[in-house]
């Protein structure tokens, strides 16, 4: 049995280096197939704008993200919008009907500060405190790609398909979690388009797992790099909020 062990021993550790290896190799191509790492770091802010599909209603968005960790959304549809934000410390929201800001607390709070990463989760994920298993090669939509598997420090989980030739994501499945409710979200990703020399998709559509007929699709109408993003735009207010981010 000792003999059996010290053999097997040294093979699963060489196996588990070699995975780990072998999704950092992935990983790598990816960031290199985005722009290179000396781009999207030089980027200091991010300005994301575009058109949500649900259920038929179409309702405008604008995305506003500076390192580091702040986060600024708008939502709009006829008649209404809604603010939320992330000053790198706290949270806040103002909602129709809302006549002051209200700080966020819980799934709310986590699910805002997750869309906080300018470069992505995969980018410099060991500084981030997660792990990455290559978990196996997958046909997406007839192409092959590379399944990575990412928990979080926090422990969620969120699996990247990276397709093999361009080595830029072409689906996300992950665990959402709302008022203790989990659900799993698959969002495919498509029309690219560089920006400043790095690739964004200007499509991405999502959808409930069990739930297919339920579709939200987002359309980018356009996406500028280093504007500005004075820190004010994401401190919550005294008074009521007033859209800031241009469109």
């Amino acid at each position: 049995m000792r003999k059996f062990l010290c053999s097997l021993i040294p093979a699963l550790l060489l196996s588990m280096v070699a995975a780990a290896q072998s999704a950092d190799e992935v990983i790598a191509k990816h960031i290199e197939a985005m722009g290179g790492m000396g781009k999207l770091q030089a980027v200091k802010s991010e300005l994301t704008v575009g058109v949500t599909e649900v259920n038929g209603m179409k309702i405008h968005v604008s995305i506003l993200r500076k390192r580091s960790n702040k986060v600024r959304e708008e939502i709009s549809a006829p008649g209404v919008t809604q603010v939320q934000a992330y000053d790198g410390e706290r949270g806040w929201r103002i909602a129709p009907r809302m006549k002051e800001p209200e700080l966020l607390t819980g799934d709310d709070l986590n699910d805002l500060k997750s869309e906080t990463d300018i470069d992505g989760p995969l980018v410099n994920y060991k500084d981030k405190g997660s792990r990455v298993e290559l978990v196996g090669k997958e046909k997406i939509g007839g192409a092959d790609t590379y399944n990575l598997r990412l928990t979080s420090k926090d422990g969620k989980v969120d699996n990247y398909y990276i397709d093999a030739q361009s080595f830029l994501i072409v689906k996300n499945v992950g665990t959402v979690r709302h008022n203790d409710v989990e659900e799993i979200v698959e969002s495919t990703y498509g029309d690219r388009r560089s920006v400043d020399g790095i690739m964004y998709a200007y499509f991405t559509e999502m959808r409930k797992r069990g739930s297919p007929e339920q579709a939200i699709k987002i359309k980018i109408d356009k996406i500028e790099l280093n504007g500005m993003a004075e820190d004010s735009l994401f401190e919550m207010p005294a008074t009521p909020v007033k859209s800031q981010p241009p469109k």
